[in-house]
């Protein structure tokens, strides 16, 4: 499959971001043997950091997973059947605990709810800090309430538009109106980005359990 690389993102011939799963996934799979080295000399917090130092900068990278994070489930399959593992390494625990008590244990999420969350976090800014983004965003998404006059509650939702393609269920513009409108409203509510990131992350821990 041809692909190429552009500002650090492989990108396929086919938008299906194979070719950079593999190429995570192979930057990933080096740290389970390097990890049952360590986890027996180090203590459980500096594991923690050594998580987030080499593996969930990768995973999130804070960079990339808002397009990445929309391959189709069987892609991503293997970048969290091999966080799963390296999570359960590093925290001493045999193979049959649930995942959520790995997460919960680092406060992180698995990579699918990672794409989730960098795109509400994209939202966030959007509505509160918008003039901070680039100017091609100033006008991306439109609330209900300027397309119509009608005084409803979801008046100040964003507004829905239908996408025919399977390509355009997986773009930002869908999924980011789809993840910000579902949200609670005290949560949308939140300004400081910080506090908002945290009230997020707790949220999505939940549907793990």
């Amino acid at each position: 499959m041809a692909s190429c690389k552009y500002l650090g993102i492989l990108i396929d011939s086919d938008l299906k971001w194979i070719e950079h799963i593999k190429y995570i996934h192979n930057k990933l799979i080096k740290f389970v043997s390097i990890f049952y080295k360590i986890r027996a000399k180090l203590p459980s917090d500096i594991l923690r950091l050594v998580y987030f130092a080499f593996v969930h900068s990768h995973l999130l990278g804070l960079y990339g997973i808002e397009i990445y994070g929309n391959a189709t489930a069987n892609h991503l399959s293997k970048l969290l059947v091999l966080n799963n593992r390296l999570l359960r390494i590093l925290q001493h625990e045999p193979f049959k605990p649930h995942t959520t008590d790995l997460y919960n244990a680092y406060f992180t999420l698995p990579v699918q709810l990672l794409h989730s969350y960098q795109i509400m976090v994209f939202m966030h800014r959007y509505v509160h800090i918008r003039n901070e983004l680039p100017a091609i965003f100033s006008t991306y998404f439109e609330e209900n309430q300027f397309i119509h006059h009608r005084d409803t509650r979801h008046k100040c939702d964003f507004h829905s538009h239908f996408v025919y393609t399977e390509f355009g269920k997986r773009s930002i513009k869908y999924n980011g109106y789809k993840l910000w409108n579902n949200l609670p409203d005290d949560i949308k509510a939140v300004r400081s980005c910080c506090s908002f990131k945290v009230k997020l992350k707790k949220l999505l821990l939940q549907l793990l359990e």
